[in-house]
């Protein structure tokens, strides 16, 4: 441990304070190691000792129903890069990546239209004038002189040039939805060097989702962006929120069912994640940041379990997939930690848990998709069956497997980022976006972002019934 001295006016601060307080500051400074405290690294201290998160009434009369189960929470560590990382970025991992996710999508794809013959690029040559399908990574899109659209495809034996006419009304708004690196099946006639397209399909998903059934009367709070540390953040719900799982006034049955809560990402609001952002910070200090989290569990009754995933602003790589939180921010309460995505097995109940970095360049680049709505942008993942499938946007990890691949479809996805609650069933699949715990910032407001903060969605495990909790009405 270093040995700490202060500057004149960290002195000076420290000189102003009680002696318990002046304690509990030095006990604070001592636990990260600086050598030279500032006066910002004393007041950042102050604020998190003192920070009252949350102030609520100890449980009297309440006995919850949650209370009288035990959990059944299993981590699926297949799909978790936690501990797993081992690439150095180089061109052949990115090789090795890209096969990897090519071969996996491959196998997402149903039987082909039998009209069609299953071909690979490299055998083409020998189908001049037949009708084909092949399943290819999209490498480049166009538009031609004459109005076509012209996708570049690869397969692992070659590459292949494909041409939609733009009067096919029904292709051309298949095709509308086609971006860069998705994988697709092409159904075309192979015209000497060209694919003409007749039809084309996405992995998306084939069966309808059937949730299981289960004895125990239990339920699942979803939250995400909470931002702690923020000057933004929105305390005052996060006490009311709190308050009501303690010991509600209202809501009581539903408030006694929840056993577990899942946290899609975003906890605290970090350090140096955009320029500027010191100024918009009540605590500059991330392990202060993530005090505020561990406190804030402490206030959690014993029988609830939290499932946490890191999002953008934690303290992880920012390149997904993102390995789980450290277990060091955490002395009170210890959550279930995963990386994100991350899949969690909730009483059977397999959940994918995704932060939705991507959702911004899946906005950028599909033309109907909006940040004023969720709902569409979420179900554009099933649709392509990966995460993150646009390349060069949303920096990702060339890892040996990609995380990114949703071979498995979840039963509840879940997912925070862009601050708009949302909720929807895609083919059995309950998608949530759970909003978050911050106003709307200045950079929220110069983009036009509206955010929904305090709502809340709980599900019934047993009933199957989606509950939003408005916390301003609690």
């Amino acid at each position: 441990m270093a040995l700490m001295r202060y500057n004149v006016e960290a002195h000076e601060a420290m000189q102003n304070l009680e002696e318990e307080m002046k304690a509990k500051v030095e006990e604070y400074l001592k636990k990260r190691d600086i050598s030279i405290v500032r006066k910002d690294d004393v007041e950042n201290a102050i604020k998190v000792i003192k920070k009252p998160i949350v102030e609520v009434k100890r449980a009297s009369h309440y006995k919850p129903v949650a209370k009288e189960y035990e959990s059944d929470i299993i981590i699926d560590h297949k799909r978790d890069v936690t501990g797993k990382s081992r690439t150095k970025g180089s061109a052949k991992d990115f090789v090795r990546y890209f096969q990897n996710r090519f071969k996996r999508m491959r196998s997402l794809f149903g039987p082909h239209t039998s009209e069609y013959s299953e071909m690979l690029i490299g055998d083409l040559s020998k189908a001049n004038g037949e009708k084909v399908s092949i399943i290819a990574m999209v490498s480049e899109k166009r538009e031609s002189r004459s109005g076509n659209t012209v996708l570049s495809l690869e397969d692992l034996t070659g590459k292949a040039v494909a041409v939609a006419n733009k009067n096919d009304e029904r292709v051309m708004d298949k095709i509308a939805l086609v971006t860069k690196e998705d994988t697709i099946r092409v159904y075309c006639k192979v015209k000497d060097k060209l694919l003409l397209v007749e039809d084309l399909e996405f992995p998306d998903v084939r069966e309808r989702v059937v949730h299981p059934t289960i004895e125990k009367d239990v339920a699942v709070a979803y939250l995400s962006d909470i931002h702690l540390g923020s000057r933004f953040c929105l305390e005052d719900m996060l006490n009311r929120f709190m308050s009501w799982i303690r010991e509600p006034s209202t809501k009581k049955e539903l408030a006694g069912k929840i056993k577990y809560i899942v946290v899609a990402g975003d906890v605290v609001d970090g350090i140096g994640i955009y320029p500027g952002q010191e100024k918009e910070l009540s605590v500059k200090d991330i392990y202060g940041q993530y005090e505020l989290f561990d406190k804030l569990l402490e206030e959690l009754p014993d029988y609830i379990d939290v499932v946490v995933s890191p999002g953008n602003h934690d303290a992880v790589r920012r390149a997904e997939p993102m390995p789980a939180l450290k277990e060091s921010f955490f002395s009170n309460k210890k959550p279930y930690l995963v990386g994100n995505p991350g899949v969690v097995h909730i009483e059977g109940f397999k959940h994918l848990i995704y932060h939705g970095t991507s959702m911004d360049s899946l906005v950028a680049n599909i033309r109907h998709l909006t940040y004023h709505k969720v709902e569409p942008i979420m179900r554009e993942y099933f649709r392509r069956r990966h995460l993150s499938p646009i390349y060069g946007t949303n920096p990702i990890v060339p890892e040996e497997i990609d995380y990114m691949v949703m071979d498995k479809v979840p039963h509840v996805f879940h997912c925070g980022h862009i601050h708009k609650n949302g909720q929807a069933l895609y083919k059995g699949v309950l998608m949530l976006n759970s909003g978050t715990f911050q106003d709307q910032t200045p950079f929220q407001i110069k983009q036009g972002h509206i955010p929904t903060p305090g709502n809340i969605p709980v599900y019934n495990l047993n009933s199957k019934k989606l509950s939003i909790v408005d916390v301003r009405s609690l």
